[in-house]
């Protein structure tokens, strides 16, 4: 949990410096939402696989879903348009490692 809470807290202060201020409220909302209709869709499952011998397969639904957000929310990072205007040559100056060659797209 604590874990959670320290990425979720920078991760919150980067969206309210990037999304303009009228925006912030309808934004944060739509999150709880996603995130307590994820927790309603987990206890139904736990709800439907009581036993201790099922425990797996609400662990399996988890790690899908998890790798899922996580393959989801990293597709601007993998495409070029989602670099465009980056200089990659002056952050690798900088020390900043991005897995990238040292030259612009």
């Amino acid at each position: 949990r604590i874990g959670t809470w320290l990425f979720d807290l920078p991760f919150s202060q980067m969206v309210q410096r990037a999304v303009p201020g009228h925006l912030l409220t309808p934004l944060f909302d739509a999150e709880v939402s996603a995130q307590r209709s994820a927790q309603l869709v987990m206890l139904l499952v736990c709800l439907t696989f009581p036993k201790p011998s099922q425990f797996i397969i609400p662990v399996v639904i988890g790690m899908v879903a998890s790798l899922t957000a996580s393959v989801v929310l990293n597709m601007p990072a993998w495409t070029r348009t989602a670099n465009r205007g980056v200089d990659f040559a002056k952050l690798s100056r900088q020390g900043v490692e991005l897995g990238k060659s040292g030259r612009a797209p």
